[in-house]
This record gives structure tokens, sequence and C-alpha cells, in this order.
């Protein structure tokens, strides 16, 4: 058991590190709230908890700057644009210069912070979704990475016919639940754990991959609209990739057969796909990819 004292000590050295994590969520915070064009009262004691989650950091730079900012800006209750404006360019200026993070790291902070930001009043609105998409499509540096890629397929596939339903937020609502922190937050976890429990959250697959052959490992996963499996393996095989028929550390794709098996639906995923899943959450750089896409690369 680590005592108070230890934990002081040992973040003697993580201090910078952090600092440079909860600028850059405070920073998707933000840009999560602020999503709607509406930043509400909810809202503003998320940024609250924000301030009493780092108070143990109030006596260092840039805490000491930026926890009183904040807690001046919204002691009306009340954020205005200059003021939004000012924390942005706050929360920017601090993390600019980061070498403790690299840009795909930091820009995923930025996304968990967003995530939490929409959340922080318990609704998800059509803005708010229309908003997240634009950040996910300007943001394709993230291609390739957890919980990007997900997030990315599953919007696409809310948004294909141009409506949002209460079903599909229930369904946003279910995959954000992982990213949300289970204190310090006015967010209802409960209502999202009992959302999750009731919900099959859709979009696994990578949008628009790119994809390489060259030395690069294939398995597949469901059954092919085009060809049996023997056929898929040559033909990697041909474009001078491999073939593996299970999902291990070094796979690069796993691809996921059309024919009776909706790869859209976590639902309908087999035990191929949860462990791709569970490396990808691991960090694993690894593509799970729908066969469309697969045939397209040819």
């Amino acid at each position: 058991m680590i005592d108070k004292e230890e934990i002081q000590r040992i973040r003697i050295f993580t201090t910078k590190s952090e600092t440079d994590k909860a600028f850059r969520t405070l920073e998707g915070i933000l840009r999560g709230i602020a999503f709607d064009k509406n930043i509400n009262i909810r809202e503003i004691h998320e940024l609250k908890n924000w301030c009493g989650s780092h108070i143990n950091l109030i006596n260092k730079h840039p805490f000491n700057e930026a926890i009183p900012m904040i807690m001046n800006f919204i002691d009306d209750n009340e954020m205005d644009q200059e003021e939004y404006e000012d924390l942005i360019w706050l929360t920017e200026s601090i993390t600019g210069n980061s070498i403790y993070y690299n840009a795909i790291t930091g820009d995923l902070q930025v996304l968990q912070g967003i995530i939490h930001g929409i959340l922080a009043d318990n609704i998800i609105t059509e803005n708010e979704v229309r908003s997240l998409n634009q950040w996910i499509t300007s943001n394709n540096q993230l291609s390739g990475t957890f919980p990007y890629d997900e997030l990315s397929s599953l919007l696409n596939n809310i948004l294909a016919d141009n409506k949002i339903t209460t079903e599909e937020i229930k369904i946003l609502k279910a995959f954000f639940s992982d990213f949300i922190p289970n204190n310090d937050t006015t967010i209802n976890i409960a209502e999202l754990q009992k959302i999750k429990n009731e919900m099959h959250i859709g979009g696994i697959c990578a949008m628009n991959p790119i994809l390489e052959f060259n030395n690069r490992v294939f398995c597949f996963t469901g059954a092919s609209e085009r060809a049996k499996r023997n056929e898929i393996e040559e033909i990697i095989y041909s474009k001078g990739g491999k073939f593996s028929n299970n999902v291990s550390r070094n796979l690069n794709y796993l691809i996921v057969g059309n024919a009776g098996n909706p790869c859209w639906a976590f639902s309908c995923y087999g035990r191929k796909v949860e462990q791709a899943i569970s490396l990808r959450k691991e960090g694993n750089s690894l593509l799970i990819i729908n066969e469309t896409d697969f045939w397209k690369a040819l």
C-alpha cells in the first residue's frame, strides 16, 4: 500500500507529463462543451471539477495561472466567447512545445477530453454529434489508432442517412462510457452503465483505410461474399503479404467478411474481432477492415 507521502515523492518525476495530459484533456473538455454553441451550468460545473481535481498542484506552474483564471471566468456560472477563446489559447500554449507526449498521443488525449465535455451535461445533441464528426474528419492523422477508427466508423454509420435517432444517441453514450472518469465529474455514470448494458455498439471497421501488402500480416474472420478463405490467402501471398489464421500482436490487418456477418454491430462480432479490439486498446496499431475495402485495395 503506497501512502500519500510516497505518492508525492513519485509525482516529483511525473508532474510534467501529468501537466501535459491535464491541459490536453482540458482543451478537449472546452471544445466538447462548446460544440453545441451553448455552455450551460452543468458544463461550467465540470470545469470547476477539473480545477478541483488538480488543486493539489495550485502552487506549481502552470496550474497557479490556469486554475485562478478558470475560476474567475466562471465565477458568474457563465462563460462568454472571449473567455472561452482565452482558455483555448492558454491550453494550446502550455502543451504546444510538449516533449512528453508525441502528437498522436496528445491529440488522443484531446479527443478523450472532447468526449468528456460532450457528456458533461448528460445530453448529446445533434449539433454535438455533427461537430464531433467534423473534428474527427479534420484529424485523420489519428487514423489507425484506438478509439479514433472505432468512433469514425460509428459516426459514419449514424450519419449515413443524415438523421440522428434517440437510439443512435444511446449508442454514442454507450461507446463514450468507456472514456469517462468515475470521479470528480457531473456525468451520470450510473445512467451510462445502464445504457451500455442495454446497447450493442456499432462501428468497428476503419473507414477508407490505406492498405499495404509487402510483409504485412493479414487475418480473416467471418465469411466472404466473393472468395473462399484459401483463395484470399493466396491473393495476399501473391501481393507480398503474409496470412495468419490467428489474431496476434504481429498482426497488421483483420479483414471482416460481409456474408452473413455484418461488421457494424458488436452483437455480431466474433472471437477474432474481440481479440483485435483488445489489442488495439493496449496500443497495437492493427486495423480492423471490412472486406469491401480489402477488395478495393487490390
